[in-house]
């Protein structure tokens, strides 16, 4: 393994790597993210003589009767100072540069490994997430599992309207299922449908607001307090789940007030889980006082 990593293949070598077997896919992040600019035979014997210093080192430790973790800090502030005096070339020969920053391969992760590729792939600068991404972490325990689902693909832009099924299949027709009168594209589904612009006035009236906004409807602001949230993220999964029984010819009609009715039992259903918890908090406190009064009689 250490000779391949060591070896520098050419592009066309690297594109023929099979990202299905795990040996050749880590071999290819290696090589995009970066890889030691020196021969392999070089990077053995540096290695061998590193694990041959170590090994003496501890046997010294053992001689001397010094502290085993004591000797370990040593040597790590020596590679600390060693490193600070040691170029880019010299740095590259015994790690990675990762994220404009210099990494000793011990201390690698696989996550700074994935996001030096997506910036490398994308090439990201300055990116910042949307503040939908945002608003769904922090109200990520209030939601379900179905329910973060939709609106990680929501955010996306992954749910397949007509329109763009249409392109692909020529028996769907590209009409809105709820209304049947407009081309169902994005914009209409995320907002314009005369049903969904029915529902969004009664969830604005529910949460004591005049209306809400093509943004506040796709919690792409920072203006909703986290229980608006986790409102506007619940009547959106209701809404999605009643638009694809309409598609899939299991209802006819939509009707809003029915709705709204299981946006407030799902609410009422938080609330309920909210008031357990605290009583099982309660139930544990009250136990534990109970038990120290034992343990003091």
């Amino acid at each position: 393994m250490r000779d391949a990593l060591t070896a520098e293949p050419t592009r066309k070598q690297t594109r023929e790597l099979d990202e299905g077997c795990l040996v050749e896919s880590t071999l290819k992040v290696w090589f995009e993210a970066g890889q030691p600019k020196v021969k392999g035979e070089w990077m053995e014997e540096g290695y061998r003589q590193k694990e041959e210093k170590r090994k003496l080192d501890d046997e010294k430790t053992v001689l001397v009767g010094w502290c085993p973790v004591a000797a370990r800090q040593r040597r790590e502030e020596k590679h600390k100072h060693k490193m600070m005096n040691m170029n880019e070339e010299e740095k590259q020969e015994i790690g990675l540069v990762m994220e404009g920053e210099w990494q000793p391969l011990e201390g690698l992760r696989t996550k700074l490994i994935y996001n030096t590729l997506m910036n490398k792939r994308l090439k990201l600068k300055k990116y910042k997430p949307r503040n939908t991404h945002e608003n769904i972490q922090t109200i990520q325990k209030e939601l379900t599992a179905n329910e973060r689902d939709f609106w990680w693909r929501l955010s996306h832009r992954l749910i397949m309207t007509n329109e763009r099924v249409s392109k692909y299949n020529k028996d769907v027709q590209s009409d809105c299922p709820v209304c049947g009168e407009q081309k169902e594209d994005w914009a209409h589904y995320d907002y314009a449908c005369e049903k969904e612009q029915e529902m969004v006035g009664k969830v604005a009236m529910k949460m004591n607001r005049k209306e809400l906004s093509r943004e506040q409807w796709g919690l792409d602001t920072t203006d909703l307090k986290e229980e608006e949230m986790v409102v506007v993220a619940k009547a959106r999964w209701i809404y999605h789940k009643e638009r694809c029984k309409m598609d899939m010819g299991m209802k006819k009609r939509m009707n809003v007030t029915v709705l709204m009715n299981r946006l407030e039992r799902a609410m009422e259903t938080r609330e309920e889980i909210k008031r357990r918890k605290l009583e099982k908090k309660q139930e544990k406190e009250q136990k534990k006082k109970q038990e120290k009064k034992q343990e003091k009689i």
